[in-house]
């Protein structure tokens, strides 16, 4: 009877699971313009708390869909990482999405999606050649910053080899002298005014 009673107290105090929802996560590395196959990716159970809205994908959410950029193994998958209608909603017409590496990490934790920003592009080494910056596009809206959540749910916080990617929108002729401002020099952000950000470009 005594043993019963304890059982019962240890039961009454016994925390309870927390409910676990299925999502997406990429099952080896993707590359950025991908189509995403079944085999790319693979259901895990997670904390339903810590699930961040949007990523409760089945797979036929991801499958048939191109990666906007590079998506490392283990990643969880959700739309704003597919390129398409989910990247580019609200955008006008001929908005072209493109992925840029800062040449500075820490500016990740000052941007978010909706935020305008100046991309400057940074060319020379103080040596042989004289450093000179300037504009290669104005106001351009972010899309999609690598994330961590503080209760650890990791999202895609770097791509391929550790490199952290930022995701803005351009018209075609910016997307031009965006997609090979990386190979030319350092990129970085200068955040805009939201004024400035309101204001024809």
């Amino acid at each position: 009877m005594a043993a019963l009673a304890v059982a019962a107290s240890l039961a009454a105090v016994a925390p309870e699971r927390a409910p676990t929802v299925e999502t997406l996560v990429a099952a080896r590395e993707i590359a950025a313009g991908q189509t995403i196959g079944a085999d790319d990716v693979e259901p895990v159970q997670v904390a339903r708390a810590a699930l961040p809205p949007g990523h409760d994908l089945a797979a036929g959410d991801a499958v048939g869909e191109r990666a906007a950029i590079g998506i490392a193994a283990g990643t969880p998958l959700h739309s704003g990482l597919f390129v398409g209608e989910h990247l580019l909603t609200g955008m006008p017409p001929g908005t072209v999405a493109v992925p840029l590496e800062p040449a500075n990490t820490e500016v990740l934790g000052l941007l978010s999606p909706g935020l305008h920003v100046d991309v400057v592009l940074s060319q020379g080494n103080g040596y042989e050649r004289p450093v000179e910056s300037a504009p290669v596009a104005r106001n351009v809206a972010v899309l999609w910053v690598p994330t961590e959540d503080g209760a650890g749910w990791m999202d895609a916080s770097t791509g391929p080899g550790g490199r952290s990617t930022v995701v803005v929108a351009a018209t075609a002729d910016e997307a031009a002298e965006l997609a090979s401002a990386g190979s030319r020099g350092s990129v970085h952000f200068l955040l805009v005014s939201p004024s400035a950000a309101g204001a024809a470009p």
